[in-house]
């Protein structure tokens, strides 16, 4: 009987849905987070994004069971990315809708996430509910130790941030994913560069896949003004430069010094001027990260170490510190924290949207947005730090990103990961080919070349624990802008190598 009925959904999932993606806005200001916790202390999408598995023809999750869930309630809690804020737009949940989600009028992504859902509870007898919160980072986390303490309110999956997650793991909030049988973190709707990277002593308490979207929307990439490029430097094809594996920090920081000009009529760069590159202080990790590098490595016991202290790490951030405090040529946003209450959205973003920046440096999120610019513009990969490097690296936000937790409120995740498997198939067979090929590549994009870039951005993507944990606020001095970063590397050292410790003495529990 069960064959019947997965044959008969297998005919039913192979006919895909068309809509028409709206317009949104996003800014990825991770500086502005670093700044407030200071103070207060995706799936990934791939080429494999159509509804044939590697099974042939059959759609992705085909084989998975079906069990009747007896009308069970299913509750998600999920971070509203974006609340409150003029810059970020468009995010309108993950497996669950808004309350006033309309067929009719919203947008692609999110009717696709909408009949996933809907698909999911007719095919297992249950129902899917849940909250979008816009709740700071400590009152979200005390509504899942409500949850795993007191049973209310009860969820059964959380979409947050790995930033704010990883709090209260070891306050035993959030369960080991890999350890509930019904999941396999194998399948290719699982990102397993997230499984390889998030992972620590085999445990694993958040994970990205096709099961969301808004990780991707979290990975960094560069903009780029076609126009200003074809004027101020003609000769340069940067998509040649990614083909030739001569897109270099050496190149970009070169290009960028040969774009940077006054000409706001006032003596002095200011923010009012033609720059090379927009950008903020969390890039400058992004830069490291570029180069292959990470704040901890694992050792081939999937356990975490500190990698910082090194002269190979201090030669890269040299060279970024070096440039990032070229006031001259880079506009950092961080700068203007005391003159505009929102000083990306007045500094770098505006700079680029007003066309007097060449490169603007952020994340994913803003790609909706910027659709309404009126002129030409492309998408490059963060460059690599030298040629010989045989990959490019791209990071995920730490906190303008989303990845699923598993409330650890029972020792039976039988039923819930069998759930959460066929959502994150189906997505992978609905959701993303639409996010992907229909909107990311067809719709925001302008040039086959920027398609291109966009398959290198997220075939490249990778996870730094050291910035997700922050063991000892480390990740704090890779932003902080000039280059006595050794001295502050040495006086973090021992707060950072105890408090990982103290990680790992959770972990082997």
């Amino acid at each position: 009987m069960k064959k019947c009925v997965c044959a008969l959904i297998a005919l039913i999932m192979s006919f895909p849905f068309l809509t028409a993606c709206n317009n949104g806005d996003g800014v990825g200001n991770e500086s502005k987070n670093q700044e407030n916790e200071s103070a207060a202390v995706s799936g990934s999408v791939s080429d494999e994004s159509s509804e044939a598995s590697e099974d042939g023809n059959k759609p992705y999750g085909w084989n998975l069971p079906v069990r009747d869930m007896d009308n069970r309630e299913f509750r998600v809690l999920c971070r509203e990315f974006g609340a409150g804020s003029a810059s970020i737009l468009g995010f309108n949940g993950e497996v669950i809708q808004r309350p006033d989600f309309d067929e009719q009028t919203a947008d692609m992504v999110d009717i696709e996430k909408y009949r996933v859902r809907r698909e999911i509870e007719d095919r297992y007898n249950c129902t899917i509910t849940g909250e979008l919160s816009s709740a700071s980072q400590g009152d979200f986390n005390n509504i899942v130790k409500s949850c795993v303490l007191t049973g209310e309110p009860h969820y059964d999956m959380v979409f947050d941030a790995y930033g704010f997650m990883y709090t209260i793991i070891a306050e035993d909030m959030y369960a080991d994913i890999a350890s509930i049988d019904s999941i396999d973190l194998s399948n290719p709707w699982w990102d397993q560069n997230a499984v390889r990277d998030l992972s620590i002593c085999k445990k694993l308490y958040f994970i990205c896949g096709d099961i969301n979207t808004y990780d991707n929307d979290g990975t960094w990439v560069i903009y780029y003004n076609k126009e200003l490029a074809a004027k101020v430097i003609p000769d340069v094809n940067f998509y040649s430069l990614v083909e030739n594996n001569e897109w270099t920090f050496d190149k970009f920081a070169q290009i960028v010094r040969m774009v940077s000009s006054d000409t706001d009529g006032v003596d002095g760069m200011s923010e009012f001027d033609t720059w090379g590159l927009g950008t903020e202080s969390y890039n400058a990790f992004v830069h490291m990260l570029a180069s292959g590098r990470k704040i901890a490595q694992k050792d081939e016991n999937d356990v975490p170490y500190l990698d910082f202290q090194n002269d190979g790490m201090y030669t890269v951030m040299d060279k970024i510190m070096t440039f990032y405090s070229d006031n001259d040529n880079v506009l950092v946003a961080n700068r203007f924290s005391g003159k505009y209450s929102n000083p990306w959205e007045e500094t770098i973003i505006k700079a680029f949207r007003d066309g007097r920046e060449l490169f603007y440096m952020g994340g994913l999120i803003n790609m909706v947005g910027f659709r309404t610019i009126d002129f030409n513009f492309g998408v490059l990969p963060i460059p690599k730090y030298t040629a010989e490097q045989d990959n490019y690296y791209h990071s995920v936000s730490i906190h303008n990103m989303s990845c699923l937790g598993i409330p650890a409120t029972t020792d039976d995740y039988d039923d819930l990961g069998l759930i959460i498997e066929a959502l994150g198939a189906e997505s992978k067979n609905k959701v993303t080919p639409v996010y992907y090929d229909k909107c990311m590549k067809s719709m925001y994009v302008r040039d086959e070349e920027d398609e291109a870039m966009l398959d290198i951005i997220f075939d490249s993507r990778c996870f730094d624990l050291g910035s997700v944990f922050n063991w000892g606020g480390i990740l704090w001095e890779f932003m902080n802008i000039n280059t006595n970063f050794a001295s502050r590397f040495d006086a973090i050292a021992d707060a950072a190598q105890a408090q990982l410790e103290e990680t790992l003495e959770y972990f082997r529990k």
